[in-house]
């Protein structure tokens, strides 16, 4: 395909729908924002919680439910929410 055969079906879609160029555009920019920032978001606060909690699952389950270190801390949860709350609740 040439150029000039290319650019004209650019500028025939363009002039087709002015709102399909607009939504094409808003969506390439919203993927370059992606490609550009993905690298900057981290872990949360209660992710290692979550991450330790399935690494233990899965010790679990492939020592065929001998390994009882999922069961050492026995609420989970209670322990993350523990984690968030400020210290001065406990002094």
């Amino acid at each position: 395909m040439s150029a000039t055969k290319l650019q004209n079906t650019i500028l025939s879609v363009v002039r087709s729908n002015p709102w399909n160029t607009a939504s094409g555009i808003l969506i390439v920019m919203y993927g370059l924002i992606i490609l550009l920032t993905f690298h900057d978001y981290g872990i949360t606060s209660d992710e290692t919680h979550h991450v330790k909690y399935g690494a233990d699952i899965a010790q679990w389950y492939l020592s065929e439910f001998e390994d009882q270190a999922l069961f050492a801390l026995a609420l989970h949860w209670a322990a993350l929410q523990l984690d968030l709350l400020p210290h001065y609740f406990y002094s």
